[in-house]
């Protein structure tokens, strides 16, 4: 079996001689090409015809050959070594090995063009796909977050893939984040300077136009706006107009402009609650319909929850959604009722027993409660109540009839 280098120097040899024949070849020329003179064999073939009757006196010595002859193969089954006249048994071994040792070489040769060719393919590949992006700040020493991945800390070059990455920078506490786009190739500077105040935009537009906008409490103009000072950051921005308010929370980030667009249109409140009650928006009563709902303006609300009859009222402050419902739930609060009479006579709430005469601050929901009062000898005595939020006092007496 020959060996590694003889391979490769084998592959080289028929790379050579492929380049030559490229420019002489021509359909036609031959059924099979002729290997490359480092693969001939020593002399040519030798057309083995039988001897005539007294065979012809023997060649004289040729000279020896340019390129050391290939080694002869001992003999076996699949090489036979008879003796011929004129050395066939010779031709024959190195026709054998050149067959082999051809092959070889072309399969070693494809091989190195397969890898090399294929490993310069994927290089160039990789390269169109990688740029670079170098980190700065001032100070240094920023934490440096790439698609949400610690790249390190400033300065730090990072090689990335050709594309759009969100970057952010953190400080102690301070956040600023950027998006950046990686060309192939190419290295990207980023910089953040964290004594420079970071900037950025807000459009805002509404439903009807004309609304008033406030940042952070702070009247800036009316719709359509459109802010380009605001600092990196939440914020809070009211829209207001005469239609009602919308309130809403926005992220400034430095360099990108935010939008924000509210039609602005009434939204539901929805009332539950176990008592019949009355809503008054700023003094003004607005009526529950049979679903305990009611449209109001869009915006902040303060409202009054009331039964004038139970004495019960409650304030509630509410934020109305234009097209939404905004619900709330009102806890009735209990009142306390006490019965006087004959000692020992037992105490019906609602059919309920709640004790034995005299009941003290016996706990009930306001409304209208029935009591039912039985002394020992059977007698009955029944009376109607209405609980408020004041306690309720009542006595029976079992001396009138």
């Amino acid at each position: 079996m020959e060996s590694q280098p003889d391979i490769v120097a084998a592959a080289e040899a028929l790379r050579t001689w492929v380049r030559g024949q490229r420019t002489s070849w021509t359909a036609g020329d031959r059924a099979v090409l002729e290997p490359p003179m480092a693969f001939r064999a020593p002399a040519p073939p030798v057309v083995l015809r039988a001897p005539a009757a007294v065979p012809p006196p023997p060649p004289p010595a040729a000279p020896a050959p340019a390129v050391e002859p290939f080694p002869e193969p001992a003999p076996s089954a699949e090489w036979p070594s008879p003796s011929y006249p004129g050395g066939a048994t010779v031709i024959i071994a190195a026709t054998a090995v050149f067959e082999r040792t051809w092959v070889r070489a072309a399969l070693a040769a494809l091989l190195v063009l397969a890898i090399g060719g294929g490993s310069m393919v994927m290089s160039r590949r990789s390269a169109r796909a990688i740029g670079a992006a170098a980190f700065v700040s001032s100070p240094v020493g920023s934490e440096v977050f790439v698609d949400g991945a610690p790249v390190g800390r400033t300065p730090v070059r990072v090689e990335l893939r050709a594309g759009t990455h969100t970057v952010e920078f953190k400080m102690n506490a301070a956040t600023r984040t950027q998006t950046i786009a990686v060309k192939q190739g190419t290295e990207l500077p980023v910089m953040v300077d964290w004594s420079k105040k970071a900037i950025g935009s807000l459009q805002v537009n509404s439903t009807p136009t004309g609304a008033k906008v406030s940042v952070d409490g702070k009247l800036r103009g009316q719709t359509p706006l459109t802010l380009d000072d605001l600092p990196a950051g939440p914020h809070t921005v009211l829209i207001d107009s005469s239609e009602g308010t919308v309130r809403r929370k926005v992220q400034i980030a430095e360099g990108v402009t935010e939008t924000l667009t509210e039609s602005i249109y009434p939204g539901w409140l929805h009332v539950s609650t176990a008592i019949e009650v009355t809503v008054l928006d700023g003094g003004k009563p607005a009526l529950l319909d049979d679903s305990h709902r009611v449209l109001l303006t869009p915006g902040t609300h303060t409202v009054r929850i009331e039964n004038r009859e139970l004495a019960f009222s409650q304030t509630r402050q509410v934020e109305i959604e234009p097209g939404g419902t905004t619900k709330i739930a009102i806890e009735v609060p209990t009142s306390t009722l006490s019965v006087s009479g004959s000692t020992g006579a037992d105490v019906f709430v609602d059919g309920v027993k709640a004790g034995e005469t005299p009941l003290v601050e016996f706990k009930v929901a306001l409304g209208s409660h029935d009591v039912m009062v039985v002394d020992t000898s059977g007698v009955t005595r029944h009376a109607s109540v209405r609980a408020t939020t004041k306690p309720v006092q009542l006595d029976i007496s079992f001396d009138r009839p």
